[in-house]
């Protein structure tokens, strides 16, 4: 059972999949991929969130889906592999929930920052600041600040560097004595801003470390995350580097399948493609991230080139046209069905199978 403090903090469950079995509902699910069939929706709307800043989810969601909407996005991170979306998801979950240390007691407060590697504690003594003179029923009295948290200045200062802008950060404005940086619990506002620095390094470190305990294979069986993977190159192409770059880094056309291999090769030499080949390539370049005009160009070289024609053909495939829907490329069942399958590579889509190479070959 999860102590109260921890359930707040959904990236600090070391054992999330545990946790949600036990809640209604949910008792079925056998690995945290499982997760995006049951909430894909509630997931792109995450998504969402994170890049444009808007709400898109209900204010009051359940415990149960705050974690789900942490894991599945560092899931997502994780599965990426690309700094900048890191960096939006764990701005995004710091943020999200750095406001629920306001209501934390005094030790609750101290254990949060412990777990996430602040070294936060009661001072052996306050330090008692007189900051100014107040009248009380006609008598004037001292008004004290009593500053009973410590923290070393070396931590304070790796915690404070990227809010060095804001004077009140500063260490020279700190109460500084022994070594020891001396926090006011009256300042509590000023205390979270602070851990929420340190949330931000360990969300971003929970994404690195995620992947070794997932499998990636599993991930990448689920349509649903493809899907998803779509989703969040379509909702803000150019914040995830599209110009001949995909969302895991540089194209990296030596980790293509062997079915898109020959399709790509076909293509560059000016064969005539059929309608399948066709769909199955741009589907899957722009799945990695090749940018649309750069689609286009790959197909100046056909036989029976038409731009407004192959120009409407791709947008329509990556979800420009139409009803908007971005299209995955076929499955490798299907590829089998039409005759595009030329090796057994153990895969359920050829993104898969690019995602997983890709990662290897850096």
């Amino acid at each position: 059972m999860l102590s109260a403090p921890i359930s707040r903090f959904p990236f600090l469950i070391d054992d999330p999949l545990n946790y949600l079995r036990g809640v209604e509902g949910l008792h079925h699910i056998n690995s945290l991929a499982d997760l995006f069939d049951y909430y894909k929706d509630f997931v792109e709307k995450a998504i969402e969130e994170v890049f444009t800043g808007e709400k898109k989810l209900a204010s009051n969601i359940s415990r149960t889906d705050e974690i789900v909407l942490t894991y599945s996005l560092m899931i997502l991170a994780s599965i990426l592999n690309n700094p900048s979306f890191s960096a939006k998801v764990a701005v995004y979950l710091a943020k999200r929930y750095s406001p629920g240390l306001l209501r934390l007691n005094n030790r609750e407060l101290i254990t949060i920052a412990n777990l996430v590697g602040i070294g936060l504690k009661e001072a052996n003594a306050p330090h008692v600041v007189f900051i100014e003179e107040k009248a009380v029923r006609g008598k004037i009295e001292p008004v004290k600040k009593y500053y009973s948290l410590v923290l070393e200045f070396y931590d304070y200062l790796k915690l404070s560097k990227r809010l060095g802008g804001e004077a009140k950060y500063k260490l020279t404005n700190q109460v500084l004595i022994d070594g020891k940086v001396y926090l006011a619990l009256d300042d509590r506002v000023f205390i979270s801003r602070l851990i929420e620095e340190k949330f931000y390094e360990y969300i971003l470190n929970k994404i690195d470390s995620l992947m070794a305990a997932l499998s990636l294979e599993s991930l990448l069986e689920k349509e649903s995350v493809l899907e998803i993977i779509g989703t969040i190159k379509k909702i803000e192409p150019k914040k995830i580097e599209r110009s001949a770059t995909t969302i895991t880094g540089p194209i990296k056309y030596n980790a293509f399948p062997p079915c898109m291999a020959r399709i790509y090769e076909s293509l560059k030499n000016g064969e005539n493609l059929s309608h399948h080949q066709r769909f199955a390539i741009v589907a899957f370049l722009g799945n990695i991230g090749v940018d649309k005009e750069e689609i286009i160009d790959m197909f100046r070289g056909l036989p029976d080139f038409k731009e407004k024609i192959t120009r409407y053909q791709v947008e329509h495939i990556l979800g420009e046209k139409g009803g908007g829907k971005k299209y995955l490329p076929y499955s490798c069942e299907k590829m089998k069905t039409i005759g595009l399958c030329i090796a057994n590579c153990n895969v359920k889509n050829p993104l898969q199978y690019y995602i997983i190479n890709a990662r290897k070959k850096k």
